[in-house]
């Protein structure tokens, strides 16, 4: 099981990278979501659920 502290880590490092995705280009986004099937603005809209939405 995760100590709090751990968690908040990575309650850290999702929402930076989360930040770094809405930063992106389409064209980096579409590298990053491994194709043209996921928008700038469903990700913004979204977040990064949309990812996990469309992959599954």
């Amino acid at each position: 099981m995760k100590t709090q502290e751990e968690l908040n880590e990575l309650k850290q490092e999702f929402e930076t990278l989360t930040n770094k995705l809405k930063e992106l280009t389409d064209e980096e986004l579409k590298e990053v979501a491994g194709g043209s099937w996921v928008e700038k603005e469903e990700f913004k809209e979204s977040g990064a659920t949309i990812v996990h939405r469309k992959c599954f």
